[in-house]
């Protein structure tokens, strides 16, 4: 991801998508990568938290994807910003300080549920 401008995600309908989104979208955010996506739920959601950190070609056809990717391959302000963008709201979502702070509580509520004389 350190080296790529953008990356590219097409789904065609029905191929049950919905696996893939997040982490791919994750992995270039952290990396200040813009990505272009087809509408798929979990990229709405992202786009949504992310402000303009995700484009999504919402008709899904050749013609949009290339205008999007032109779109950004010409337009390095656009990409750096973008990927600002995308990095800030996975970090809010998926930051280490967050994810850390789950796991600690995670593993308070198992000491107390297993610790002896507790049922």
């Amino acid at each position: 991801f350190s080296l790529a401008d953008l990356v590219v995600v097409p789904y065609a309908y029905g191929e049950f998508p919905w696996g893939k989104g997040i982490p791919r979208l994750l992995q270039a955010a952290m990396w200040e990568v813009p990505s272009i996506y087809s509408p798929i739920a979990s990229a709405k959601r992202f786009l949504r938290e992310a402000g303009y950190g995700v484009a999504i070609v919402r008709d899904n056809s050749p013609e949009g994807w290339l205008r999007a990717i032109r779109t950004l391959l010409d337009c390095p302000e656009t990409r750096a910003a973008m990927g600002k963008l995308a990095k800030r709201a996975a970090m809010a979502r998926y930051g280490e300080d967050l994810q850390v702070g789950k796991l600690a509580d995670f593993f308070r509520l198992l000491v107390r549920v297993t610790a002896p004389g507790r049922r």
